[in-house]
């Protein structure tokens, strides 16, 4: 009975550091969320985007190789904002 219930402990103890680690991983995501749009707000009314700007908002932006050419071409971008990365495509 004694070993069931130490094996029982100590998982239960491996998932209160899992959950700890949730935690902590889904608090710096509000952190960063919170400081993205922080900034933003600065921007609602500006009437043109400049280096400045796009250099607060923007981490980095990957061009990937075109798909085709001609008038039909398709290239993808992929956009990385500061503090939170890629956004999902919607």
């Amino acid at each position: 009975m004694s070993a069931n219930y130490e094996k029982e402990q100590s998982g239960l103890k491996g998932k209160i550091i899992e959950f700890q680690g949730k935690i902590d991983s889904s608090k710096n995501v509000v952190e960063n969320m919170v400081k993205l749009f922080s900034t933003i707000v600065r921007f609602v009314d500006v009437p043109e985007l400049d280096r400045g700007i796009l250099n607060e908002l923007i981490e980095k932006v990957v061009i990937h190789e075109a798909s085709s050419k001609g008038v039909n071409r398709v290239q993808r971008l992929d956009i990385y904002y500061r503090f939170v990365g890629q956004l999902p495509r919607g």
